[in-house]
């Protein structure tokens, strides 16, 4: 397995992995989630939902009239229809508490309903809400459950949506088998039924991982198809992405004039679309492209934007990936000092989110200084020390970083001690063993 280089736009891109977590939430949202909703409420949403992927602001005024319609009808299924519905809406807006409210709301009233439909798609959506808050253990959970009553229902399309959201946990962790295994699963039995949104959805991730692993032709080849279906449905939200991805994938086989049109693209849409996490992603990605070319200014000042949607979104995993983004690109301009503030950041950050793969590119950011400044003892105590690097505290809520595992020199020491016996028993036994061996011909 490839590892992340420790520059480049491929490390940045996997913030751009939230994608199966935003559409795949409304996979199912075309039919109603239950068939007790009012066909007059039905029929607005539906009205909204043609808007979605094109004006998503215009898609909530619509939807926000038909939940007029069904509070004033008092129809409880419908009310939970609509909230679940604006939840996704204004999730795509990067209205994330203000989902998190429809969501919650609206599976109380599948609770009360006893309508597992339903509840199964809320508990997606809010396995949504956890995973980009960074709370992947409990998103995990969401997602299974989800996964589990749709799967006892007969409903395999939806359960695809749950199965891509926990490869997309496999992909923030780099368990990369793990991903593509599930995203594999889905795209197949997408195919199976002819859902055009899966098959998207599924390939996109696949090219994600190999875009990771800068497997560029890879990338390109799942890329392809999935943008022809984005354009031939006019599916703009999807469309941004395959072009972000695309561009991410150009950039890795060397080609910057392509790759930068490509994120250039991307951001038009994305910002048309008001999507700011998208939007977040292709401008961290633009300004990695600046720093290749030395074009400092329009590169921090591209990685900035980046890092304040982060910060206005509260998603801590994409804040770290910013923050490690400015590092790079101070590391670059030789201040040290500058970086190693942003590095401390993002590894405390990505330390607590278990995020092993960014945190291999992190410390070797980190360490990238250490030898710079000619810190070769910093060096060794940073791989000695569990907590002598601590994050320095620059406000209350700072967290310290932590160190898992031994030093190398460490285990070499005192793991060869055990190993050296065990050899020196094998080599008794089996010396014993011959010359009784020859004793007993001789006799």
């Amino acid at each position: 397995m490839e590892y992340k280089p420790a520059s480049g736009i491929g490390y940045r891109n996997t913030r751009s992995f939230r994608f199966p977590a935003l559409v795949i939430l409304i996979l199912m949202l075309a039919l109603p989630v239950s068939s007790q909703v009012l066909p007059t409420v039905e029929a607005w949403v539906l009205k909204a939902d043609a808007y979605k992927n094109t004006d998503p602001a215009k898609a909530e005024d619509i939807a926000v009239q038909a939940l007029a319609l069904a509070r004033k009808a008092g129809h409880k299924p419908s009310v939970a229809r609509v909230e679940r519905y604006l939840g996704v809406i204004c999730f795509m807006m990067g209205a994330v508490d203000t989902a998190r409210s429809h969501f919650e709301y609206a599976l109380s009233i599948y609770q009360e309903l006893h309508d597992k439909k339903g509840i199964a798609a809320c508990l997606n959506n809010l396995g949504v809400i956890q995973q980009e808050s960074g709370l992947y253990d409990e998103a995990k959970a969401s997602f299974e459950q989800s996964v589990q009553i749709k799967l006892s229902l007969g409903d395999t399309a939806g359960a695809c949506s749950g199965m891509i959201n926990l490869g997309t946990i496999s992909l923030y962790r780099g368990e990369h088998r793990k991903a593509v295994a599930l995203f594999t699963r889905v795209l197949r039995m997408a195919q199976s039924v002819n859902d055009t949104s899966g098959i998207i959805d599924s390939r996109i991730n696949l090219a994600s991982v190999y875009n990771d692993r800068r497997m560029s032709d890879s990338a390109l080849f799942y890329l392809a198809e999935a943008r022809y279906l984005a354009e031939g449905r006019g599916d703009k939200y999807n469309l941004g992405y395959c072009l972000n991805d695309i561009g991410v994938a150009y950039s890795h086989a060397g080609d910057h004039d392509k790759a930068v049109d490509h994120f250039n693209q991307a951001l038009v849409i994305r910002d048309d679309l008001g999507d700011l996490a998208g939007m977040a992603t292709t401008l961290d990605n633009l300004g990695k492209m600046y720093a290749l070319e030395e074009k400092f200014d329009q590169s921090i000042w591209y990685h900035y934007q980046s890092l304040k949607l982060s910060q206005q979104l509260n998603d801590s995993r994409s804040m770290a990936i910013s923050q490690n983004s400015v590092a790079e690109l101070l590391i670059r301009q030789g201040d040290f000092t500058g970086a190693e503030v942003y590095l401390r950041k993002a590894i405390a950050t990505a330390d607590a989110l278990k995020l092993d793969s960014y945190l291999e590119v992190m410390r070797a950011n980190l360490v990238k200084i250490f030898g710079a400044r000619q810190q070769f003892d910093s060096i060794d105590h940073y791989f000695l020390s569990k907590d002598r690097y601590a994050v320095s505290q620059s406000s209350q809520g700072d967290q310290k970083m932590q160190f898992s595992g031994k030093p190398l020199r460490e285990e070499s020491k005192t793991g060869m001690i055990p190993l050296l016996f065990v050899a020196t028993m094998v080599l008794l036994v089996l010396l014993s063993a011959v010359f009784t061996l020859y004793f007993r011909k001789i006799s």
